[in-house]
């Protein structure tokens, strides 16, 4: 495949590789022509001696030396590896320096590098970006560089690889060689419309475009997972004082974070932790119980609990199960606005022989309602499943389906989609091929973008601005 990208910069350029910190050790990566050969005055063999560009073997660790390049001074013992170009990370000659993880040394190690090897320090991104404009990978994979840097969760991780490995770039390679061909027929009638020859068949056009609608439709399905995993999802819980909102809370994560007491109010402010659920990291909020009081601290409790409220992906309002549903918990759910609504029956445990789920009006409206024993985890699988449905979770292995990891990636399908969707039903309405092909000719620049065969400098930028320096 080719790439309509613009030049690369050919200054050599280096940049932190490892997290800023100390640690054991510390990788400086370097990228540019002739990289190697500029840092040859800072470096010295183990025993004393200049190094030459004949004493780095290709993709082999070698002990050396750096020296500061005015004192002579060893800066760090190191082991350096070398890649030559075009078989490297960014497709340039790179150069990795394995140094011990002092943030002092690796600073001091840099400014040698730009003093005296004629590098610049890199922009966020750069050495990936460079990948890209080399042709080493397309966009979509870049972007999973940056997914798999930055994964909360196995389930992320494992995602983000997926997509690294070039899996969502394939599909969409069939789906734009598709659109060619259909393109192609649509094109030729619109070059010989002059003469007598047979002409595309639209009906048989708009079969061959049905698979390909259902392709972008299949894999827009894996978005709303893919945006839980980039952002996570919070849940909080509500409820009157002392109906088991903070022993539900220590139950999700597991541990006894929120302290829990037979007095009701012990819960004043927020509270929140973290959990897992196929591999999306659900943020819990437990909050200060509703009830009519004077305190100024429990006042502000509740007024923070609304403004949390207000904003939560999925609310659970939390009710005790021996007593249904009161006067407070109705007053609760006349707040409720969000659409992802359950209400979770506490204290199932206390309730003999019943399910701890108490009869509901007819007209109920507040969603679904839950039994639960925070004390033996009875209801808790019901309650995952909820949440497993909220958060849109694709099993792995389930279908095909692809998740989508980035926003860009959405919207670009979205559009293509509707592109497509337009041409068939024009298709259908019998119109020139003129407006037929405008459409077909939109989807295609729509999926060239996603991968990056064609794009605009400053969206490039803004995509690799977001990265850590040493990618």
């Amino acid at each position: 495949m080719s790439y309509s990208r613009q030049p690369v910069d050919t200054d050599g350029i280096c940049g932190l590789a490892t997290p800023v910190g100390s640690g054991a050790v510390g990788v400086i990566r370097v990228s540019g022509p002739g990289c190697l050969r500029g840092m040859l005055p800072l470096l010295r063999r183990p025993g004393g001696g200049a190094c030459g560009v004949g004493d780095f073997e290709p993709r082999k660790l070698v002990r050396a030396d750096i020296c500061d390049g005015l004192s002579g001074g060893i800066l760090d013992q190191l082991l350096v590896v070398c890649f030559p170009a075009p078989h490297s990370f960014t497709g340039e000659e790179v150069v990795e320096l394995h140094g011990h993880g002092s943030p002092v040394v690796l600073e001091r190690i840099l400014r040698q590098l730009v003093a005296a090897a004629g590098l610049r320090l890199a922009r966020p991104g750069e050495f990936s970006k460079r990948a890209f404009l080399n042709g080493k990978m397309d966009l979509i994979q870049a972007e999973a560089v940056m997914r798999l840097i930055g994964a909360g969760s196995l389930r992320a991780a494992r995602e983000a690889t997926r997509q690294l490995g070039g899996g969502l770039s394939r599909r969409l390679g069939g789906i734009r060689a598709r659109l060619v061909e259909v393109l192609a027929e649509v094109e030729a009638c619109l070059d010989f419309a002059d003469e007598e020859i047979e002409t595309a068949d639209g009906d048989e056009l708009c079969r061959r475009l049905d698979p390909v609608i259902a392709e972008l439709e299949s894999l827009l399905a894996g978005s709303a997972f893919g945006r839980r995993l980039r952002e996570g999802f919070e849940l909080v819980l509500v409820g009157r004082p002392n109906v088991g909102k903070s022993s539900l809370f220590n139950r999700l994560l597991g541990r006894d974070k929120a302290i829990v007491t037979p007095l009701a109010g012990t819960t004043r402010d927020l509270n929140e932790g973290c959990f897992e659920v196929a591999g999306v990291v659900v943020t819990v909020v437990d909050t200060a119980g509703f009830w009519e009081s004077a305190d100024p601290v429990e006042r502000e409790g509740m007024r923070r609990a609304r403004g949390r409220m207000a904003g939560a992906d999925g609310l659970w309002v939390v009710a005790e199960a021996q007593e249904g549903l009161v006067a407070g918990d109705w007053e609760i759910l006349a707040e409720v606005e969000s659409s992802r609504t359950a209400v979770v029956f506490n204290k199932a445990d206390l309730v003999p022989g019943g399910s701890g789920r108490p009869l509901l009006p007819g007209d109920w409206r507040y969603g679904e309602v839950y039994a639960v024993s925070s004390l033996d985890g009875a209801g808790f699988a019901e309650l995952e499943s909820l949440l497993r449905r909220w958060l849109g979770v694709m099993d792995p292995g389930e279908g095909e389906g692809e998740t989508i990891l980035v926003a860009r990636q959405q919207e670009a399908l979205e559009e293509a989609r509707d592109a497509v969707l337009r041409s068939r039903d024009l298709l259908r309405e019998d119109k020139p091929w003129e407006l037929v092909a405008i459409p077909l000719r939109d989807s295609l620049g729509v999926l060239g973008f996603m991968v990056g065969d064609t794009g605009v400098e400053a969206i490039l930028d803004r995509i690799f601005s977001t990265f850590c320096v040493g990618k």
